[in-house]
């Protein structure tokens, strides 16, 4: 009999695989909501290796949790961001209900009060006051730098 035929083989093949779907499936109950920052065991998970070396959110999914971040914990009736890709923080504002969205302005980066970015093609920190980060395998996946000081209106 064929070793590949054998019923063994197909069980332990069809294990594996079961495995391999729960590792997957638990890290993104775990990571949720950036369950699309999958990098498997071969690849290092050293601190801030995947964002220095791999585009870790590469569509800007993860601007909704920061721009909510914001929303939460800045009580201005006008809050002032900005990113290196506007148009993917717009899509992201976009998806918000229309009180969240109305106070969320897209500014140049010379008049934000904050900057919001996920490190796409440029993996290296910002010189800027750091307001709070998002990680995923030991690696930030967006960071929300303060531009001003926070005023409560």
């Amino acid at each position: 009999m064929d070793f590949f035929a054998r019923k063994n083989y197909k069980l332990a093949v069809q294990g594996i695989c079961a495995l391999q779907v729960v590792a997957t499936g638990w890290f993104m109950v775990k990571n949720h909501p950036f369950q699309q920052v999958y990098f498997n065991s071969f690849v290092s998970h050293d601190e801030e290796y995947l964002r220095k070396n791999y585009e870790m959110d590469y569509w800007g999914v993860s601007n909704l949790q920061a721009l909510k971040y914001v929303l939460e914990n800045d009580a201005r009736k006008s809050i002032m961001v900005s990113t290196i890709y506007p148009e993917i923080m717009q899509n992201n504002i976009d998806m918000m209900e229309d009180e969240d969205r109305n106070r969320l302005k897209i500014v140049h980066p010379d008049s934000c009060q904050y900057f919001i970015t996920n490190f796409r093609f440029h993996p290296d920190d910002f010189p800027l006051k750091e307001e709070y980060s998002f990680h995923v395998l030991n690696s930030t996946v967006i960071r929300i730098y303060t531009m001003r000081a926070i005023a409560v209106q």
